[in-house]
């Protein structure tokens, strides 16, 4: 039986539910929804911490669109952005760039590590989000796989 899917109107409103997790002192998870990008966005502005992991889900009438996570660490993030399967971005590095690898904190507080060529400045990801949250689409600004 082929089921029909409600025809979506070009201005449908989105949802975005926001899931942030912090480790210090211990993990805590907060979640959260807003009906428009713009305060989405002034939520996820307001965190600081050093480390944390923040995932961003967008939903229009009930179905989602995709989601975007961002791990983030020692000034830097791992980046993974879910649309029908996972896509996860790498910085246009310069030769100079470090070598090594970034440690991360996963959502149920376990560690794991990425090399830093596989990693995202943080500024570069918040702007990354903030442009995906609004738009729905990435800009070229990150390499995906």
């Amino acid at each position: 039986m082929n089921a029909r899917l409600p025809k979506v109107k070009e201005n449908a409103p989105f949802r975005f539910q926001i899931e942030i997790i912090r480790f210090d002192p211990q993990v805590n998870r907060v979640e959260l929804t807003f009906n428009n990008s713009a305060e989405t966005i002034a939520a996820i502005g307001e965190v600081s911490d050093e480390t944390v992991l923040i995932a961003v889900t967008q939903f229009r009438y009930g179905y989602c669109l995709g989601d975007f996570t961002v791990w983030r660490s020692a000034g830097r993030t791992f980046v993974r952005r879910g649309e029908h399967r996972s896509h996860e971005a790498r910085q246009k590095l310069h030769s100079a760039e470090p070598v090594g690898v970034v440690v991360f904190r996963d959502d149920d507080g376990s560690h794991f590590e990425m090399p830093f060529a596989d990693t995202v400045s943080a500024q570069v990801a918040a702007s990354e989000l903030n442009h995906w949250i609004i738009t729905g689409e990435v800009t070229d600004e990150l390499l995906w796989s």
